[in-house]
C-alpha cells in the first residue's frame, strides 16, 4: 500500500497531537466544574485561563508537529516549499556551507542564533539551506549575495536581506555579528512575538559607539 503523500501524514500527525492536548486539557476543565463549593467567581478565572492555557498549548502542540522549535536543514525543494506554504511565520537562510575563511565566523554566529531564536519562539519557523541545491529558487527571489536572509509571512515574501552587513558591529576584537540587531529586524517585521533577546548582546548598544 503506497504511503500517504507527506502533507497528509503531517496533517495526520498535527491532528493526533492537538487531539491529545485537548483530551488532557478538558479533563482538567471538567474537573473545577465538578468543584461544586468552590466561589464562583474563582472557578469561572480558572476556567477562562485554563481556555487560554488551552488554546495556546494545542497551537504550541501544532507548530512542533510542523517542525517549529529547531533550526530545520533542507536539500529538497518541494519539502522547502512545504515549510513555507504551512507555517504563517517563517525565517529562512540560504548560505553556503562551505563559507570563504572571512565570513565563516560570522555565518556560524548566524547560524547559532537561528538555533537558539528557533528554540525560544515556537511561533515561527527557522530553516537554512544551501544555495547551490536550489539554482532556480534562488533566482526567484533574487538571492545573489550569500548569506542572504528570507523573511516569509503568509505565504508572502516579504523581504530578502543580501549578506550580513545590516547585523555587524564594531567591537574592539573587529566587527561581529550582533544577535540583538537580528531580533529587532525580526520583530520589526513581526516575524517573532516580543521575548527576551538571544546570546549574550546586551553589550550591542555600548558596542555600536566603540
Amino acid at each position: 500500500m503506497p504511503a500517504p503523500p507527506p502533507a497528509l501524514a503531517m496533517q495526520h500527525v498535527v491532528a493526533a497531537v492537538a487531539n491529545q492536548v485537548e483530551a488532557a486539557l478538558d479533563r482538567e476543565l471538567n474537573q473545577i466544574e465538578a468543584e461544586t463549593e468552590a466561589d464562583p467567581e474563582l472557578v469561572a478565572l480558572r476556567q477562562r485561563r485554563l481556555a487560554e492555557w488551552k488554546q495556546s498549548a494545542a497551537e504550541r502542540a501544532k507548530w512542533r508537529a510542523l517542525g517549529h522549535g529547531k533550526l530545520n536543514e533542507f536539500d529538497d525543494e518541494e519539502a522547502l516549499l512545504e515549510a513555507c506554504r504551512s507555517s504563517a511565520r517563517v525565517v529562512g537562510v540560504f548560505w553556503r556551507l562551505q563559507a570563504v575563511a572571512e565570513t565563516r565566523p560570522f555565518q556560524d554566529a548566524l547560524a547559532a542564533v537561528l538555533r537558539s531564536l528557533a528554540e525560544q519562539h515556537l511561533e515561527t519557523r527557522f530553516w537554512c539551506a544551501e544555495a547551490t541545491r536550489f539554482p532556480s529558487l534562488c533566482e526567484q527571489l533574487g538571492v545573489s549575495i550569500l548569506p542572504s536572509i528570507v523573511l516569509i509571512q503568509n505565504q508572502q515574501r516579504i523581504r530578502v536581506i543580501p549578506g550580513l552587513d545590516w547585523w555587524l558591529v564594531s567591537s574592539r576584537d573587529g566587527p561581529r555579528f550582533s544577535s540583538e540587531r537580528f531580533v529587532r529586524t525580526l520583530r520589526r517585521h513581526r516575524l517573532i512575538d516580543c521575548g527576551s533577546v538571544t546570546g549574550s548582546d546586551r553589550r550591542d548598544e555600548s558596542s555600536d559607539s566603540e
